[in-house]
This record gives structure tokens, sequence and C-alpha cells, in this order.
């Protein structure tokens, strides 16, 4: 049987149930009826999905996460326990590479003070913002897994050069050179954009530090749609407050949501959008499709589609 954690609505619950031919039940539901929880060998949830009520589970042998990332979970826990993990990996890579070329193109078209002037009802000069343009510039992916991919295929619409860093150096469509992980501060090193689409691990916790920085040219941007963990804010508040690179998109931050009392939101370099990237109103129902393809595998002893590597943690 199939537990969920998420607020699903119950027409998808119906609709889904009927696809996979297994029921679907909410926790909720669970509790307030007479099956218990060792029922459950799969289960849908987030960052509920925590060591203490993952023990309410005897049974449970698969994990799918609506997101991609899935840093919150008890890695060490899932191993001793043998749980397998899938992921939403690849339901984002459209619209959050589409945000990505949007930060981009609101950075050096000065479309956040256009749109505070026009909430003043004020007519900006010409010379009031720094415009430049992103058509023929080179971007720089940090991690060019799915979305990393689908962002290179829309910059090269702009004539861009495209360079990504990646783990596992390959071949890629719409890539001009990949860079090993190891060879990062040489990648960006000149870069026009660097787009930050990394998971968040141990290995790459603050990934973006002073010395990271201090290696992007002083007219680059920066762009983080990763997790707020892959960044030092102190460093990056600090390299924007100086000068030392053009200006910053921020979909994530460490502490979520940011604080009120937060500097980056006094900076007029600085574009935030509130974790946003990775959101469309289909969602949960883009999730749902994944994950039949992926229990239909797990059903039949085969490998994932999304599997999620439990010692890599992604």
């Amino acid at each position: 049987m199939i537990g969920t954690m998420n607020k699903i609505p119950e027409v998808l619950i119906s609709k889904y149930s009927e696809l996979i031919q297994e029921q679907l039940i909410t926790i909720e539901d669970i509790e307030h009826s007479n099956l218990d929880f060792s029922a459950i060998d799969v289960l849908i949830g987030g960052a509920e999905l925590t060591e203490n009520n993952l023990e309410k589970f005897p049974n449970l042998k698969l994990i799918f996460t609506f997101s991609s990332g899935v840093n919150f979970l008890p890695f060490n826990y899932l191993k001793t326990r043998k749980i397998q993990v899938a992921n939403s990996r690849g339901l984002h890579a459209e619209h959050m590479s589409e945000h990505a070329i949007g930060l981009m193109l609101s950075l050096t078209r000065g479309l956040k003070q256009s749109a505070i002037a026009q909430s003043q009802k004020k007519w900006l000069p010409e010379n009031s913002y720094p415009f430049s343009s992103v058509n023929g510039k080179e971007i720089c992916i940090v991690g060019a897994g799915a979305i990393g991919q689908a962002v290179a295929r829309k910059a090269k619409a702009f004539d861009m050069q495209v360079t990504g860093v990646k783990r596992n150096v390959e071949r890629l469509k719409n890539f001009d050179k990949i860079y090993p992980n190891s060879e990062l501060s040489s990648a960006i090193s000149t870069a026009d954009f660097v787009v930050l689409l990394t998971p968040l691990t141990e290995a790459t916790h603050h990934l973006f530090n002073q010395r990271i920085f201090d290696n992007m040219k002083a007219s680059s941007y920066f762009i983080n749609l990763s997790r707020g963990g892959t960044v030092d804010e102190h460093a990056l508040y600090d390299v924007l407050i100086q000068g030392k690179i053009m200006g910053a998109a921020l979909d994530v931050f460490e502490q979520e949501p940011l604080n009120q009392f937060s500097p980056f939101w006094e900076l007029d370099n600085v574009i935030i959008t509130p974790h946003t990237a990775g959101v469309i109103s289909d969602y949960i129902d883009r999730a749902l499709i994944i994950f039949s393809e992926n229990l239909k595998l797990f059903r039949t002893n085969k490998k994932m589609i999304n599997q999620v590597d439990l010692d890599l943690e992604y």
C-alpha cells in the first residue's frame, strides 16, 4: 500500500490510485481508519520524512519525493534500513530553465528597476541603469543535469557560449565545454553569467565561498536556483556591496522564508524570488506521473529512472 504525507487533492488521489492500480492513501486517513502503518511499503513525502517519522513504517521499502532535491532525508538511516528513494528529477527542467533565462534578462534589462519606478509613477532616464544584453555572452552552468541542459538549450537561442561544470565530464549537446568539479574556479572565471544548479550535499555545502566568488568577473552576474546552503551568503553579500560582481538573482536562501531584516532585501543589484523557480500550477499532477512510472519499475524489481544514490545523496 502507498501512503502520502503530502497534501494531494482527493481528485488526484482517486485518479492515481486507478492509474497505478494500487491504493493511495493519506497518512491522516490511515490514522482515522482501522489500518496501521505496517501496511505501507511505499511512502510519498518531503521535509517531514524525518527518522522519527519513518520509524512508524516498519515495512517501508521505497520513498518518493515531489522535489528533486533530497538533502533533507536521513541518508544514514535509509541505508541502514535499505530503503530506496526516487525523486522528481526532470519535472523541473523546462520551467526552472525559463526562470533562469527570465532572471538573466531581468538583470541585464533593468526590469526590477522599471517595475519599482512604475509603482512610483516615475519615468526613469536612459542612464539610470547599466543596460546590457545576454546575446553572445558566456554562461557557466554549475550542475549540468536535466535543468542545466534545458538552460543550455535556451541559452543557445541567444547565441551564448555555454560552459558547464559536472562531476562526470562528458560531451553534452548545447555545451561548448564541460569542466570537472575540480576546475570550478577556472570555469567561472570567464563567464558573464554563473547559474548554480547543484544539489545540496556535504560536498556542495558553501561550494560558492569567498575564494570562488573572487574568481568571477566584476561584470558578471550570479544566479542561484539550487539550495541556499550551497552558497556562503556572507561572502556573496560582501562581493555584491563591494562591486566585485555586477549583481545576483537569488531564488533560495539558507533560511527560508528570508528574514525581513536580511540585508539582501536592500540591494539594488539583487533580484529575489521566493523559492518559486520550481513552482508550476499542475506540479502535483506532473510529479505523480513521474511517481507512477517509477513505481512500475520498482514493483518489477527494475532500476528506477529517478533513483537516488544514497551514497552521493542525489
